[in-house]
């Protein structure tokens, strides 16, 4: 008996651990895309008029315009960056926030 109840305290253990580290992923992932959508809304008047986004096909990016360096021509909005790569400015991607 000793051992299920011990068995039981394990598995409730690991689960609580597991559900505190989702919640930090998930406060951590929050605190990026809040500063980002924040950084964001300042730059909305800037218009890539020549670039579109690769990923969701809009014509002209509004705001911050993503440029892929390993890729040529590759380009990606705001949005999608945050949606497809869960970062805010990786290693291979470029970010602008004036029109070039």
């Amino acid at each position: 008996m000793e051992a299920l109840i011990r068995g039981k305290q394990e598995i409730q253990k690991k689960f609580n651990v597991d559900i505190l580290e989702e919640n930090r992923k998930l406060k951590a992932f929050y605190e990026k895309a809040k500063s980002y959508f924040e950084d964001d809304a300042n730059i909305q008047q800037i218009i890539h008029v020549d670039t579109g986004c690769d990923e969701c096909d809009v014509l002209q990016i509004r705001g911050a315009r993503f440029k892929c360096t390993n890729k040529d021509n590759s380009d990606m909005c705001g949005k999608c960056h945050l949606e497809y790569t869960n970062s805010l400015v990786g290693d291979d991607l470029l970010k602008f926030e004036r029109y070039i």
